[in-house]
């Protein structure tokens, strides 16, 4: 069999790879050639439209902003079918779920490397659960549609679609039932574990989300990916595993290098984690940041970056479970801080900072790690390859696009820019790169204290901490019993004491001079 040839355009983020696939698309559509564009993201529309209408270029729209309450899919088909159109503008998303074959004789470009793989884990209870076995069977721990069931669940997610759009329409789905039935569906791999939680059944579903964007590139007629980096990705990975070669696109723009100095500092020795990051001060182990200025370790980061260089417009780039945000106070702070999603491809509205600081992760959980070892023994790939593959793509080039959303990318810009980054891999990642020319200096590097025998020093104000621990997790909505099963598993206290300390904050007084509080306190 023939190998099937990916263009790329490779540049870094900046060097106008967009901009040059636009100049060039009249010449395409004038010599008959019909392109489908799919963007990362739907909230890149505007300004790509507007470069295209200097050029004389007007594309059909197709996402959810636009079809409102049609289906994106069928709208995208049905337009692919009739061929009126020489170019369409999608997502990402709105591409992988539209049928594959319809994309023969098409020019497929694609900006910004598409992701093969998407990994949930959820966890249900037992009555929940057995409203999903209903209509499912367990095959060796991996879940499978009972036969004769393919109809109802078809309802059923139709059913439960229509109520998100109408609310007088009414569904007994669930959230998570509805993605579990939607998985299936579409067959893919759904790992079930039974475990306990508080002494009662509960099962873990580990489902693998896997694209069949490899075949959406076999059945156009070329594909062109503008992206900074593919290799050593999962894209590259899968790419490769399923025979794909690679080919330079005419769209590459011309080389491009970032002309400002540029500074990589990174703020962690050995590898940044999450376990890591949310270490107080004593080595304790936390489940969940408390946002308390300089308590945890990840409040030392930002602090310490923020402090290097008070003066500079910050960018914070940060997992969804950090607590950042107006009122995060953080002292000496003489410009204001932004807070992006880890996702910031394409953006450009954070061109005039001049200092980030990335606060996540990338590595894969324990549960992804069990889902990329179902993978690796489905497709032959050793697990080390996917983990490594898995940390490329979502902490090395996130970061590098994370960075890249900065002053950086601004050719006028003269102002040296700083990067706070989580550790040296990524830093010796972002120089390797496309910031060849950067210094990277590892003097607010800092290691993650070990705990010293569940047990710290602690003054009357540090006593204080104890009451603002359980005031500030009710603040940010915790119930009391996650209070108590926080204090219970991290701190090893009885569930009567747990249910006293955190029931004196909830009537509104303090713990006894927070009494026995001292060996827990960070």
């Amino acid at each position: 069999m023939i190998a099937t040839i990916i263009h790329t355009a490779l540049a870094a983020p900046g060097a106008g790879k967009t901009q040059a696939m636009i100049e060039k698309l009249p010449n395409y559509i004038k010599q008959g050639e019909r392109v489908i564009i799919a963007l990362p993201t739907r909230r890149l529309n505007g300004e790509i439209l507007s470069r295209m209408k200097d050029f004389n270029l007007n594309p059909k729209v197709i996402n959810s902003d636009e079809v409102h309450n049609k289906s994106v899919s069928k709208s995208i088909e049905g337009t692919l079918r009739n061929g009126n159109e020489n170019l369409i503008l999608v997502t990402h998303e709105g591409l992988k779920l539209t049928n594959p074959e319809l994309l023969h004789g098409w020019t497929l470009v694609i900006d910004e490397t598409p992701t093969p793989l998407t990994l949930h884990h959820d966890t249900l209870g037992d009555l929940e659960a057995q409203q999903v076995f209903r209509m499912t069977d367990i095959n060796d721990n991996f879940l499978t549609i009972k036969p004769g069931m393919i109809t109802e669940m078809k309802q059923r997610i139709s059913t439960y679609k229509a109520s998100k759009k109408d609310q007088s329409k009414a569904s007994t789905l669930s959230g998570l039932e509805y993605k579990l039935f939607e998985a299936l569906l579409s067959k893919q791999i759904i790992y079930i574990e039974e475990g306990l939680k508080k002494g009662k059944v509960v099962f873990h579903f580990h489902t693998m989300i896997e694209s069949n964007i490899f075949s959406h590139i076999r059945h156009a007629k070329e594909t062109h990916i503008l992206s900074a980096t593919i290799e050593g990705g999962l894209f590259d990975l899968f790419s490769k595993r399923f025979g794909f070669l690679y080919k330079i696109s005419p769209f590459t723009p011309a080389p491009f290098e970032y002309s400002c100095n540029i500074t990589i500092f990174p703020m962690m020795n050995g590898m940044w984690s999450k376990t890591q990051a949310l270490k107080g001060e004593c080595g304790d182990s936390f489940w969940l940041h408390f946002a308390n200025y300089n308590g945890q370790v990840i409040d030392k980061v930002l602090a310490n970056a923020i402090n290097h260089t008070p003066e500079e417009d910050f960018l914070v780039i940060a997992n969804n479970w950090t607590d950042f945000g107006p009122h995060y106070d953080i002292p000496n702070k003489k410009n204001g801080i932004d807070y992006s999603p880890i996702d910031c491809r394409g953006l450009n509205i954070y061109k005039g900072k001049t200092a980030a600081s990335l606060l996540f992760s990338g590595r894969p959980s324990p549960n992804d790690q069990k889902s990329l070892q179902i993978l690796s023994d489905k497709y032959g790939i050793s697990r080390n390859d996917l983990i490594n593959a898995w940390v490329v793509t979502n902490k090395l080039d996130a970061s590098l696009q994370a960075v890249t959303r900065t002053a950086v990318r601004d050719r006028e810009n003269k102002k040296p820019v700083f990067l706070y980054v989580q550790d040296l891999q990524v830093a010796e990642y972002l120089k390797s790169t496309h910031m060849t020319n950067a210094i990277i200096d590892t003097s607010l590097a800092m290691t993650p204290p070990k705990q010293q025998d569940n047990r710290c020093a602690v003054t009357l104000d540090e006593k204080d901490k104890a009451s603002d621990f359980i005031k500030s997790s009710f603040e940010k909505g915790m119930r009391r019993p996650a209070v108590n099963k926080a204090l219970i598993e991290l701190w090893e206290v009885s569930e009567a004491t747990a249910s006293r300390w955190t029931r004196a904050i909830f009537q509104g007084a303090n713990p006894k001079s927070a009494e026995g509080l001292e060996q827990f306190v960070a």
